[in-house]
């Protein structure tokens, strides 16, 4: 159970850092302050370094792979795309 709180953690924390990436003005500090508080929790949580790593490891991939999967999926359907995301694109 606690590895799968794990998995989601690290998710939610990617999630806000994308949602941060393709947000602009004072609101993008937000998310990126919720992925700080969730980082925090987790690190008081887990008493040893496996975990807290493997959350780091795992916040990273998901908010290396949350951006280019959200452009794809909202390019297909016709969403709004920040432009600087569709550089190369047609």
């Amino acid at each position: 159970m606690r590895k799968l709180l794990l998995l989601v953690l690290s998710l939610a924390a990617g999630a806000l850092m994308t949602v941060f990436v393709f947000m602009s003005g004072f609101y993008k500090h937000l998310f990126s302050l919720g992925a700080v508080l969730i980082g925090i929790y987790v690190f008081k949580t887990y008493e040893t370094k496996g975990p807290k790593i493997a959350f780091i490891v795992l916040t990273l991939i998901f908010s290396f792979l949350l951006p280019p999967t959200y452009v794809l999926i909202a390019y297909a359907n016709g969403w709004y795309v920040p432009p600087q995301f569709l550089e190369g694109v047609e």
